[in-house]
């Protein structure tokens, strides 16, 4: 679990490797899901506002959130082996 501020009014992108301690040699992303909880919807909640994958990293941009609330920001793989993993995301918003 990674924890981070995200301040209200930007857009950042993140990044999760899943080649760094995940996937074997070869194996590769075929499906990617990302997920924010709370879920409050724009404007007032965090959003989802584009993702990606590669063969081997997921990224997400979001944007929103209400200062001082921590929302989850949670990626879904499966792999062309059928192995699925889940990793989260810890964001805090704020005004940095």
């Amino acid at each position: 679990m990674t924890f981070a501020a995200k301040d209200t009014g930007a857009a950042p992108t993140y990044e999760f490797d899943y080649a760094l301690n995940f996937l074997d040699t070869g194996e590769t992303i075929i499906a990617s899901t990302w997920t924010v909880e709370p879920d409050e919807g724009s404007p007032a909640g965090m959003i989802v506002d584009a993702d990606a994958k590669t063969a081997t990293t997921t990224t997400v941009r979001v944007s929103g959130g209400t200062q001082g609330k921590v929302y989850r920001v949670t990626n879904r793989i499966m792999t062309d082996l059928n192995n699925t993993d889940e990793r989260t995301l810890v964001l805090i918003g704020g005004q940095l």
